[in-house]
């Protein structure tokens, strides 16, 4: 399996992140996964080398003639089974380019941005995913559309079957927007949230591997005391998840490791994908949009939080019907879906 996404400030590590989970699921079954990027990240290839899997990354700009040609001939050269592209450069040249290699072809989709989709199979995790959006794909496709198609990493596999109930109060709260974060938005939620800590409440504040403010942050919450903390490129978000109460998050993929967990969510739109994912976590009831970013101001936090915490019964309703919706089985029915069409 050769999987082709990018990371970096200007895009973040979330589809890196979620190609992970797929390629942890097909190395279970003994099949090969590796990594090709456009562009370096140490932190990102130090997460793919703990896990045994190998970047190759090259210089040429993403979704070029060179790109594609490059990809084409390595996946031939490994005699690759399947190619995966994550990452919203890919239009469809590309994606029709690579079906003229050997390869079977997996694109993975959020928000049908696209005018045409060319690929042996389309993956699309969220909720408002459906058949007729996708009409123009190619003829034959396969749709794995929904939640129950949701990526989830190994370490939380060891998770399905045993998360606890929600308790109806919130004793730790959990802030995470993102690897990189470019627009501080995680030092508004730190000044939304501050005048909620009185004691009874901890807050972790996780940082990725691109945040650039990590020391602007730090002297903001430097008089918050034993309540805040704050912890940087973590590699297992499970060991913060398993005991949140609430999240604070960007409305994207980290939302489904929330909903798994039964955290209640307050999403905030980091861009414009993220906008039917925030949208339709808040009409099932998981979630409360807080909406764009750039329109949300520090005093609307701070509402939406004492809100929740003044209601444990939406708490718990909140909780379990993130729990229905993501049982952490998704990246192995996407293995059983690639497997099939291999055979």
């Amino acid at each position: 399996m050769l999987i082709r996404a990018d990371s970096g400030p200007d895009i973040g590590v979330g589809h890196v992140m979620r190609c992970l989970a797929l390629a942890q699921a097909w190395m279970a079954r003994g099949g090969v996964a590796f990594f090709v990027a456009s562009a370096r990240n140490s932190a990102v290839e130090a997460r793919l080398r703990a896990d045994g899997i190998e970047m190759i990354v090259w210089e040429m700009p993403p979704a070029s003639p060179q790109d594609l040609q490059a990809t084409l001939d390595l996946a031939a050269a490994r005699r690759v089974r399947w190619v995966v592209l994550d990452g919203y450069r890919f239009g469809p040249e590309y994606q029709a380019g690579l079906l003229t290699g050997p390869s079977a072809t997996l694109v993975l989709d959020d928000f049908v941005h696209q005018p045409q989709y060319h690929a042996t199979a389309l993956l699309n995790q969220n909720l408002h995913a459906t058949d007729a959006a996708y009409e123009n794909r190619a003829p034959g496709a396969r749709r794995l559309l929904g939640s129950r198609y949701v990526l989830l990493r190994r370490e939380f596999w060891s998770w399905r079957g045993r998360i606890r109930a929600h308790r109806g109060t919130v004793r730790r709260a959990v802030v995470t927007l993102g690897g990189a974060d470019a627009d501080n938005v995680t030092g508004k939620v730190i000044q939304g949230l501050l005048p909620l800590l009185d004691g009874s409440i901890e807050l972790v504040v996780v940082l990725g591997p691109n945040n650039p403010h990590t020391a602007e942050l730090a002297n903001l919450t430097r008089h918050a005391g034993p309540s805040l903390r704050i912890e940087r490129n973590v590699p297992d978000m499970t060991q913060f998840l398993a005991e949140a109460d609430l999240a604070v998050c960007g409305g994207g993929a980290t939302c489904w490791e929330m909903a798994f967990f039964g955290v209640p969510i307050l999403p905030i739109v980091l861009a414009e994908n993220q906008v039917p994912i925030a949208a339709s976590l808040d009409a099932a009831g998981v979630a409360v949009n807080l909406g764009w970013h750039d329109r949300l101001q520090s005093g609307a936090i701070t509402e939406a939080a004492r809100s929740l915490l003044g209601s444990p019964s939406r708490l718990r309703q909140m909780s379990e019907r993130g729990r229905s919706l993501i049982d952490g089985h998704g990246a192995d029915r996407v293995c059983d879906a690639l497997l099939v069409r291999s055979e």
